[in-house]
């Protein structure tokens, strides 16, 4: 145990305090596709910490985005960000939290 989990409550000592804001994008697959999306959250500073993408078919990717600590209000600001950008079809937002 480090000493920020001790001055947490005994339910989230050892865990991530943090919500985890979490993206999908459905977006055309082109080879800029996956640097258009990380650059969003590079201009930023951030490094998301998971990144799944899978071709749902044989023109898009699926693309799944985990960032923990970032807030529901910047969150949607990058959201709305990757929504406006070429090819990006849809974007789904959630926020899971520990506990």
């Amino acid at each position: 145990m480090t000493s920020s989990d001790a001055a947490l409550p005994g339910y989230l000592a050892g865990r991530n305090a943090l919500p985890t804001f979490c993206l999908t994008v459905r977006t055309l697959a082109d080879p800029g596709a996956l640097p258009r999306l990380l650059e969003v959250f590079a201009k930023r500073g951030m490094v998301p910490a998971k990144m799944f993408s899978v071709a749902t078919a044989a023109d898009e990717l699926t693309v799944d985005l985990q960032v923990p600590g970032l807030d529901a209000v910047q969150g949607n600001l990058i959201a709305n960000q990757l929504r406006s950008q070429v090819g990006i079809e849809t974007v789904l937002t959630s926020v899971k939290s520990e506990g």
